[in-house]
């Protein structure tokens, strides 16, 4: 129940990487949800990481489904602190990310998957790649 507490959810709608440049207010919580890594690439590049990251307040936290280990090592790049998040319906657990605060710790298991196949997807400083370059720079 939220009965006494005051939250206010905002819904902005449009094209993420043109609508998150336009954003100067800071968010206690982000949920990022695009569609898969191969298919909504261009939303899960350490450009738009960091874009996230100076929209969130210092304290606050990025959660997303994702646990591959290219999207956690560009929130890394990023200058994202990650830890595990909850499991959901699947094996491996969510991603948790913030700026300055305490995370659950994650397993050196995750950690050597992030070392070993950790390679973050790359955009243009403009973000203006296409999904297929954004690919191919990632296998180049």
């Amino acid at each position: 129940k939220f009965k006494d507490l005051d939250y206010e959810i905002q819904i902005l709608l449009g094209d993420a990487r043109k609508t998150i440049k336009e954003i100067d207010d800071k968010f206690d919580a982000i949920f990022l949800d695009p569609f898969s890594t191969t298919k909504n690439t261009e939303l899960w590049t350490v450009e738009f990481f960091r874009e996230l990251k100076r929209c969130l307040k210092d304290d606050g936290i990025l959660a997303t489904y994702s646990s591959s280990s290219h999207v956690r090592a560009g929130l890394i790049e990023a200058g994202f602190k990650i830890g595990n998040g909850p499991i959901v319906g699947r094996v491996r657990p969510s991603t948790l990310a913030s700026i300055n605060r305490e995370l659950p710790v994650m397993t050196e298991f995750d950690l050597n998957l992030i070392r070993v196949f950790g390679k973050p997807f790359r955009d243009n400083e403009n973000m203006t790649l296409t999904r297929e370059e954004i690919m191919e720079g990632r296998i180049a």
